[in-house]
């Protein structure tokens, strides 16, 4: 039927460049993991490109600048800073240029999320780019599997004089982003932690039975954090042999932990907590912690920021995978000035929901403490009707 189908490894010297040589469209499913130890040494001139087998293949793929190309990629390709430099090559060789958010699951056997990249139309003169994001939802999944129809697509035209900067996807608040671009970050006043790590066994050798040496008081899993709620502590070990990452830092001194994984695949990702009695945090967590010149901070009213639905709207446009970037997170425009009152207010929501053991109940006055905090917040970031 005109399909000429070779098993072989593409991998090995030169087999790769050789398969690539005449070809107009490239289409390609890479390897997601990197190179080990051995594979390097197996393969030096593919994985002198990159660590990453994705990233090699698809370097490999742009430098012969074929008329199209279509890849299946991690989705972290979308944003992910790993990529930029690809994403620059893709911005400046192709005029047409389509990223597709797909959701979890969308193929049989691998769960890793992934993204489509299509590029076409070479841009052999200066010309406008047409650039095209769009995002296949989970309840769209089987139709899109029949159709090749995205839920939604995002469109814009980029004049040839736009500096090429590698930034492809177009979130779908973008113009709401642009215009709060100019306020300070979150990271302008806080340092972000990803929480304690384990070696060896990871997080099964943590528990501790009770207190005794290096036994802390902490919080392992982020199944039971909720907004303005830690979950249940239990005791940790964390003697500095068992450790790799986390363990020195001042878990004594107040913080706000938030989720390190996003709560859901829907729209509220984010859940944020003050945590005040010295708890440390597994690496399901990350801590933020106010940089020393910011110590008078209000830390229950910043939470209100992170817990709110500018906050949530953000990390969902600015996060593709199911872990947070701590970048992403403390990229975050704060209002500049924060209502005297929030701080307070989120204080009473606090109290209001201690006596509920896991979710926050909608009673009236925590549903009204809600809200009020949620006007207060919208009102100090300034936007439009």
């Amino acid at each position: 039927n005109g399909w000429h189908i070779n098993n072989a490894d593409l991998f090995n010297e030169k087999a790769l460049d050789k398969s690539l040589e005449d070809a107009d469209i490239i289409l390609c499913n890479p390897p997601y993991e990197v190179f080990s130890a051995q594979e390097r040494e197996k393969y030096p001139l593919i994985s002198s490109r990159s660590g990453s087998k994705a990233i090699a293949v698809l370097d490999a793929a742009i430098a012969r600048k074929p008329k199209a190309l279509g890849f299946v990629l991690p989705r972290t390709f979308l944003m992910d800073k790993a990529y930029n430099e690809l994403r620059k090559e893709i911005e400046t060789n192709y005029s047409e240029v389509e990223l597709v958010s797909l959701p979890d699951g969308v193929f049989s056997v691998s769960q890793i999320e992934t993204a489509l990249l299509i590029a076409r139309n070479p841009n052999l003169e200066s010309n406008s780019r047409h650039i095209v994001a769009s995002e296949v939802a989970d309840a769209d999944k089987r139709a899109f599997a029949y159709t090749g129809l995205p839920t939604i697509s995002r469109q814009e035209t980029r004049s040839d004089s736009k500096q090429i900067d590698g930034n492809l996807w177009i979130p779908p608040l973008g113009p709401l982003w642009s215009r709060l671009a100019r306020l300070p970050k979150l990271g302008d006043y806080f340092s972000g932690h990803w929480g304690i790590r384990w070696n060896n066994r990871g997080q099964s050798a943590a528990l501790a039975e009770g207190p005794g040496e290096h036994h802390k008081l902490g919080l392992l899993r982020a199944h039971d954090h909720r907004q303005f709620k830690v979950g249940a502590p239990k005791w940790l070990n964390i003697h500095p042999d068992n450790l790799y990452g986390g363990g020195k830092f001042d878990w004594s001194r107040p913080k706000i932990l938030c989720n390190a994984a996003r709560l859901s695949r829907g729209y509220w990702r984010l859940a944020a907590a003050v945590e005040d009695n010295g708890l440390v945090a597994s690496q399901q967590f990350i801590g933020l912690w106010p940089k020393e010149q910011e110590s008078s901070l209000d830390l229950y009213a910043i939470s209100a920021i992170l817990n709110s639905p500018i906050a949530n709207a953000f990390m969902t446009d600015h996060s593709t995978e199911k872990r947070f970037r701590i970048g992403s997170l403390v990229s975050l425009p704060i209002p500049e000035k924060l209502p005297e009152q929030l701080g307070e207010i989120a204080r009473q929501y606090c109290k209001s929901i201690s006596k509920f053991d896991l979710r926050p109940s909608r009673d009236q006055q925590s549903s009204e403490l809600l809200d009020e905090m949620d006007e207060l917040i919208l009102e100090a970031y300034d936007l439009p009707p």
